[in-house]
């Protein structure tokens, strides 16, 4: 409770920023506006591939919504009206466009007076669209843009981390922490039978309910409420919010930075009760050495994790790599069906192919996605 309030003044008053020069920014007040405006968000990230996306709105419910469904962009609480807020909102080289779904309802008027002050256009969009509302805002975007990073998202604690007080009270949190492949082996009771699922819609095929597992891996929070296969042994950690949605297992961070933003997340919600956790790049050599030209999917670090734990047997499902017609995710057939920006298809289906090459035990792969891609030339045959 403490980490939200502290995230919605931080946001309000716009203390911490989005570090991400010439960003678009997409304003609106409800989710049927965002969802309704789906195609145009899309068109304007192929648009301006240089540039992020930086979707606001004031109220708590739609940024809910929007961290789900638009989990390539920075989310963020609108700034508050506020000279100050305003200004540092836009930054040195902050917002190149501002779009407003329907109109400037909601949108500190402060911010729009600094907008027309630094010449940003702003586009006021009618919902829903029309046709010719994407090439009507083309026009106006800054021209060309270097390739999207492989960076993660900037976190609204990213700051703190990097302080003289987080680097003293940091190594009490990382008490915990699990530093090689026999040690979390133990910790997870040595595991004959793995289930890692992913969080595509073949991650509730019915079929699962009837898999014998021992141990069970999850990504991320969204299989929350959803009552079905929801207690994890372990869970791999992309959205940092994850720390405040799951209990009692143990959690799985790509690599330090992660480490650092979780764990004090951690402490702002939980107080002192310490984290128990890995880290890829500490742990997995296949992580730590590959020059990935992207970065790695918590898909794909959880197959790496599950084979160094070396059960008889490994259950995949949930991995269907955007390509599923249900849509990306189960029940929710409108959430855009894509990678985010920092991750590519390719590399996530490479790495899941390396880490499978060394297993010797038995693999069942649920999803046809990631069948077909596995039956690829140069993959490992899987049962």
């Amino acid at each position: 409770m403490a980490g939200s309030w502290l995230r919605c003044i931080a946001d309000g008053v716009a203390l911490l920023p989005p570090a991400i020069p010439r960003f678009l920014w997409v304003h609106g007040g409800e989710p049927e506006q965002f969802a309704s405006a789906q195609q145009v968000i899309a068109g304007l990230r192929e648009a301006a591939p240089g540039g992020r996306l930086v979707l606001t709105s004031s109220s708590s419910a739609t940024l809910e919504w929007l961290a789900v469904r638009f989990a390539s962009d920075i989310v963020r609480r609108v700034p508050w009206n506020l000279a100050g807020p305003a200004r540092r909102f836009f930054g040195a080289e902050g917002a190149a466009l501002i779009v407003l779904l329907e109109s400037d309802k909601g949108f500190p008027p402060r911010a729009l007076a600094r907008a027309r002050a630094l010449d940003v256009p702003v586009v006021a969009l009618d919902i829903p669209p029309d046709s010719g509302s994407l090439a009507a805002i083309v026009p106006l975007l800054p021209g060309g843009g270097a390739p999207a990073s492989a960076a993660p998202m900037p976190s609204w604690l990213d700051p703190l981390t990097r302080g003289r007080t987080w680097r003293r009270v940091a190594p009490l949190l990382r008490s915990r922490r699990i530093d090689d492949w026999e040690a979390l082996r133990r910790r997870l009771g040595e595991p004959r039978s793995v289930l890692c699922l992913g969080n595509g819609p073949s991650s509730e095929e019915r079929s699962l309910l009837g898999v014998r597992h021992e141990c069970l891996m999850r990504v991320n929070w969204r299989w929350r409420g959803r009552r079905f296969l929801d207690r994890p042994d372990v869970v791999f950690v992309g959205d940092p919010r994850t720390v405040h949605k799951v209990r009692s297992c143990v959690l799985a961070f790509l690599d330090e930075s992660l480490e650092d933003t979780v764990l004090l997340r951690h402490l702002l919600s939980r107080g002192l009760r310490r984290a128990e956790y890995f880290t890829m790049r500490r742990i997995s050599g296949l992580i730590r050495d590959g020059a990935w030209p992207a970065r790695p999917t918590n898909g794909s670090l959880m197959v790496v994790a599950a084979v160094a734990l070396r059960p008889e047997h490994l259950v995949i499902a949930g991995i269907d790599l955007y390509r599923h017609v249900g849509g990306a995710y189960p029940g929710e057939p409108r959430a855009p069906n894509e990678y985010a920006r920092v991750h590519r298809r390719e590399v996530e289906v490479a790495i899941i192919t390396r880490a499978l090459a060394g297993f010797r035990g038995e693999v069942t792969i649920v999803g046809e996605s990631l069948q077909e891609a596995l039956a690829a030339p140069g993959a490992p045959r899987v049962g």
